[in-house]
């Protein structure tokens, strides 16, 4: 247990001193070869290093791609045109249409970064226009920004599961489940907050409406009908298993490139390239995270923290799915405020899930969720950074009223953590 001693305190040094973590994978992956351990040698490390899902990978580059194709191409409006048609001449249904927008882009997207500028760009302006609460309804649009990391095809799920080996299909499912009950949840709340507005212009949103009516269903529909589809493609193709994740991927970043440049001509073919040449710096760096943790992950072993579980397990007390679930969501949630922490917990939790056969794509989705919603806490909340400016606050200011909804999310994914036939259904 020496080693495992070393590891630690060599890991917790790269954390303090804000290292980037492919160094630190990397790093203490050597470790055990500088430190004489005889069964280590560069060949198996290098084996290591390679032996990590390529089609996670490349479905991660492929949808990371399609993701930004979307967003460049305007795509979020096409949505919300088509929610406000049918839901827009209320004053409780308004704020609605952004929620099932960001939900359906998330399905479009699978980047909460992605969803979060988009939505907030576009939506915030129109509420806080017509009176709507500013603060609180940016509070609700960060909040539901984080749908993009959790509702299919979210790439989270996707590096996660690379980690875990839980099956992507079926975590895919299960993520669906939770990432709609979230978006419901956010929904009710925005009914019950629309009760108390007193402020709004009914005759300005009327009148909009009365714009997008003129312009007749056919109109709005036709316009709308490609954005709607690419997650019918997308989720419909892998869901009844005739693509796997990557070639739906693939399939994806073709479909959006398409309907952009020639359907609503949004962006050119230099212009695709340009979005595909600015994916790379995303890309690159999180395949290597991913790789260098996969390295970690078998070097793991020989800290001693297979029989370290081993013997924890001798209580029964931990024996159980259930307890993994909560200690997961409590350290992803603490650890949450300052990093994402998913890459280092896996490998060191993975032996203990293993070791009591939890159901993997169970953890798989607890831990996308949880981390998801890492966006909203600061002080590296990417969710709080976006939003915080388009509305002109302080992101202390805009955390006071996301808290509640940060609660209530974790809330809900505690209470499918307990009960996993909630969402097990959907397999």
């Amino acid at each position: 247990m020496v080693f495992a001693y070393v590891l630690g305190i060599f890991l917790a040094l790269v954390i303090v001193a804000g290292a980037p973590m492919v160094l630190g994978f990397g790093s203490a992956a050597l470790l055990p070869l500088l430190m004489g351990v005889d069964t280590y040698d560069l060949i198996s490390i290098t084996n290591w290093t390679i032996a990590g899902n390529k089609n996670i990978y490349l479905a991660i580059a492929f949808f990371i791609v399609a993701g930004n194709l979307m967003s460049e191409g305007k795509i979020a409006q096409r949505i919300y045109e088509f929610f406000a048609y049918f839901l827009g001449d209320k004053k409780s249904f308004l704020p609605i249409c952004t929620l099932l927008t960001a939900a359906f882009y998330g399905m479009v997207s699978g980047s909460a970064i992605a969803v979060t500028a988009a939505i907030g760009t576009m939506c915030l302006p129109i509420l806080t226009r017509i009176g709507y609460d500013k603060v609180y309804y940016t509070a609700v649009l960060a909040s539901a920004g984080c749908l993009g990391m959790i509702i299919p095809p979210t790439s989270v799920a996707l590096s996660t599961g690379g980690l875990t080996g839980a099956n992507i299909t079926d975590t895919y499912k299960l993520c669906m489940v939770i990432g709609l009950t979230l978006a419901a949840s956010l929904i009710v709340c925005s009914l019950i907050h629309c009760r108390k507005e007193k402020n709004l212009d009914m005759d300005l949103i009327l009148a909009e409406h009365s714009e997008r009516k003129a312009n007749g269903l056919w109109s709005t529909f036709t316009d709308s009908i490609w954005a709607m589809l690419s997650p019918i493609i997308i989720l419909g193709s892998i869901f009844s298993g005739i693509f796997t994740a990557n070639e739906a991927a693939a399939i994806s970043v073709l479909y959006s490139a398409l309907i952009a440049v020639y359907i609503y001509k949004t962006l050119t073919w230099k212009q695709v390239w340009e979005v595909i040449l600015k994916s790379v710096k995303t890309i690159a760096p999180l395949c290597m995270v991913l790789a260098m943790a996969n390295t970690f992950s078998f070097a793991l072993p020989e800290t001693g923290i297979n029989e370290w579980v081993a013997g924890l397990l001798d209580n029964t007390t931990f024996s159980e799915p259930s307890i993994l679930f909560l200690v997961t969501i409590i350290i992803t949630s603490l650890t949450g405020f300052f990093m994402n922490a998913g890459n280092i917990i896996i490998p060191i939790m993975l032996p203990w899930a293993e070791q009591i056969g939890t159901n993997l794509e169970v953890w798989t989705t607890i831990m996308t969720a949880t981390g998801s919603i890492a966006l909203l806490t600061p002080p590296f909340g990417y969710g709080l950074m976006i939003m915080a400016p388009m509305a002109g606050i302080s992101i202390g200011r805009l955390f006071k009223k996301v808290f509640p909804f940060w609660l209530m999310m974790t809330a809900i994914i505690t209470v499918f953590a307990i009960t996993p036939g909630l969402m097990t259904w959907a397999l």
